[in-house]
This record gives structure tokens, C-alpha cells and sequence, in this order.
């Protein structure tokens, strides 16, 4: 769920700005971002906050794609790599 919150909050506009920005770029093949959150048990509030590292790879193709509305955000999500704490993961948006 967070990682949804992330996406719509932190990735979804800056993703837009990269694009538009570097559209014309001819050697970029995709775009790399990384959100550092925070996360905390609900069921223990004095446990301390952990940090939440969210590395998102995009390929260009799917960005265009996703600008265009070609394919909806969950198929750009798919079609890209997304690591929490360098661990591979796959998101979903629902």
C-alpha cells in the first residue's frame, strides 16, 4: 500500500517532468528514481520508524507509452523494474 501512496504522490510528477524534459534525448532508454520514505507498525507505536527506500526503473518506451495513455500506470509498473530496500518487488496499484 505504500508503495502505491509513493507512486501517486512522489513518482507519477516528476516521471511527467522527465519526460517532457528529456523527450528529444537520443541516447536515454529510461529513467531512475529513488524515494526515501518512512514506515511504522500501527499495532506498536513505540516502535521507531524505519526508513523505506523505493528505487524506481522506467523504460523510456513505457514512459511515452504511459504520457500518450497507452497503457494505464499498473502496465507501466509491470514493464519496470521497482526495488524497496534493494529488494525486488512488484507493485500494485489497487
Amino acid at each position: 500500500m505504500i508503495g502505491a501512496i509513493v507512486f501517486d504522490d512522489a513518482v507519477k510528477k516528476p516521471l511527467a517532468v522527465l519526460a517532457t524534459s528529456t523527450s528529444t534525448h537520443p541516447t536515454l532508454d529510461g529513467y531512475d528514481i529513488l524515494v526515501k520514505s518512512t514506515k511504522q507498525s500501527f499495532g506498536d507505536s513505540a516502535e521507531p520508524m524505519k526508513l523505506a527506500y523505493f528505487r524506481f526503473y522506467f523504460p523510456k518506451q513505457l514512459v511515452t507509452r504511459y504520457q500518450d495513455k497507452d497503457i494505464t500506470g499498473q502496465q507501466l509498473l509491470d514493464g519496470s523494474v521497482i526495488l524497496l530496500n534493494d529488494d525486488r518487488v512488484d507493485l500494485k496499484l489497487q
